[in-house]
């Protein structure tokens, strides 16, 4: 069963799991908000997105599990610039994903699911 982008239902998902980092479910912003510095669609893959950030920037990942797949569900990984995890996030229906940055580089944000789905990244 496909599911519309941006489901208005709320779901449960992993809390963040460092410092810094939230999560939480519900809807996106809305199209009246800021626009995503990187956006796509998963099927069955992982995307791999560089996000040049600044200090103190917020790097936010809202995801929407199209369809869940026999691969497993859907996961958020950010990385910093040094290569490290500081998040993996499973994703249930849709999760916003947040990580204040406490260095300036290019962080890397991983968006892998075993069905369909769908992400859009913002700094601010």
């Amino acid at each position: 069963m496909h599911r519309r982008k941006y489901l208005s239902s709320t779901a449960v998902v992993l809390a963040g799991a460092s410092a810094g980092c939230t999560g939480s479910s519900g809807d996106s912003g809305g199209s009246d908000g800021p626009t995503p510095v990187e956006s796509g669609e998963v099927s069955r893959n992982l995307d791999d997105n560089y996000i040049a950030v600044e200090e103190g920037d917020t790097i936010r990942v809202e995801a929407t599990e199209e369809e869940q797949g026999g691969g497993g569900g859907t996961r958020v990984e950010l990385y910093t610039p040094d290569g490290e995890q500081i998040l993996e996030e499973g994703v249930e229906d849709t999760a916003t994903v947040t990580h204040q940055a406490e260095e300036s580089g290019d962080y890397r944000v991983l968006v892998a699911t075993g069905g369909d789905a769908s992400y859009e990244i913002y700094v601010e």
